[in-house]
C-alpha cells in the first residue's frame, strides 16, 4: 500500500509540474484548474508564495544530483521559493553522529541557526536528511541543556540557535 501512495504522490507532482493540476497554495490541496477558477483562487492576487531554506543535504549534490536538479525544476510550479542554504553542512547521517554525537549536533544546530537569522522554515529534498535533522532539531527543542552546550560551540563562529525552525521535507510540504 505505501508504494501506491508514494507512487499517488510523486504522480500528482509530476501533473503539477507538468500543468495538468495545479497545486492550491491557500490550502495545499490539489485540484484542477478549473476548480480554482470557480473558488477565486485562479486570481494571482490570491498565490500564496512558500519560502523556504532550502537544504538539499550532501546526496542530491552529489551522488544523486538527479534529485537537485527535479527538485529546482519543479518548486516554482508548486508555487515554493527557496534560499539555498550554501554554507550548510553534511547533517552527519551515520557515521558522524556515532563518532562524537556532540559534533553531529552542533552540524544540525549551525545549519538550523542559518536558517534562523533568514526567518525561514528548512525544506529538505532527502529521506534521511529529513529523519536525521528532524531528530536533532527535536533534541535540542526539547533538552535546553544540550541546546546550551550545542549553542557554546555555535559562538565560536558568532551564531546561535534558538529553536525557532521547522524542518519539512518536500514532499510534506506538497501534501
Amino acid at each position: 500500500m505505501r508504494e501506491r501512495d508514494d507512487f499517488i504522490l510523486y504522480y500528482w507532482i509530476y501533473s503539477i509540474a507538468e500543468g495538468r493540476v495545479k497545486a492550491n497554495s491557500n490550502s495545499n490541496c490539489f485540484d484542477t484548474p478549473s476548480a480554482r477558477e470557480a473558488d477565486g483562487l485562479g486570481d494571482p492576487a490570491h498565490a500564496m508564495a512558500l519560502t523556504f531554506a532550502l537544504y538539499p543535504g550532501c546526496a542530491a549534490k552529489g551522488a544523486t544530483p538527479e534529485l537537485y536538479q527535479s527538485t529546482m525544476a519543479v518548486i516554482g510550479r508548486l508555487g515554493i521559493e527557496v534560499v539555498e542554504l550554501e554554507a550548510a553542512s553534511c547533517c552527519g547521517a551515520g557515521v558522524v553522529g556515532e563518532a562524537d554525537p556532540d559534533v553531529a549536533l552542533a552540524l544540525n544546530a549551525r545549519t538550523f541557526a542559518q536558517a534562523e537569522q533568514r526567518g525561514l522554515d528548512i525544506m529538505t529534498i532527502c529521506g534521511t536528511c529529513q529523519g536525521v535533522m528532524g531528530a536533532v532539531n527535536k533534541r535540542l527543542k526539547s533538552e535546553p541543556e544540550v541546546l546550551g552546550r550545542i549553542n557554546q560551540i555555535l559562538a565560536r563562529d558568532g551564531l546561535t540557535y534558538g529553536g525557532q525552525v521547522q524542518v519539512k521535507h518536500l514532499l510534506w510540504i506538497v501534501v
